[in-house]
């Protein structure tokens, strides 16, 4: 993650280095915090609560990357993330040929995995309200 930080100064390659790597990094993201909590990884798909953002304070590790995923993610354009990841279903949903570098990263993703991956990052990503 702070490599991508440190390439984001580069404007020449930062942006597109990101692009073409960003599911990636999300997925290395999940499965390192899948690796760490073990069984206390539990995505929360109802409002009941956030048990992995708790899980995620007792474990000084998986603290570690999220602060530093929030780093890359701040570090991006605020809608980034979000527009990215509405991107990756659109493609993985309409699955036309079309010659964009997210169809060509997201070829392999799954509607489930990328369900999964989104609902991981509503729960350990802090959304920012925006005040207009």
């Amino acid at each position: 993650f702070r490599i991508l930080i440190s390439l984001l100064d580069k404007p020449e390659i930062g942006p597109q280095v990101i692009a073409d790597l960003f599911l990636e990094v999300i997925r290395a993201f999940y499965r390192y915090c899948k690796e760490t909590l073990g069984s206390d990884l539990k995505l929360s798909y109802s409002q009941t609560g956030n048990v992995l953002t708790s899980a995620i304070k007792e474990n000084k590790n998986a603290s570690e990357i999220v602060k530093t995923a929030n780093m890359l993610i701040t570090s991006l354009n605020t809608d980034f993330l979000w527009d990215y990841m509405t991107g990756c279903i659109e493609d993985c949903l309409s699955n036309k040929n079309k010659s964009t570098q997210t169809q060509l990263v997201t070829n392999d993703a799954t509607i489930s995995e990328l369900c999964t991956l989104t609902v991981f990052l509503l729960d350990v990503i802090p959304l920012v309200s925006q005040n207009a």
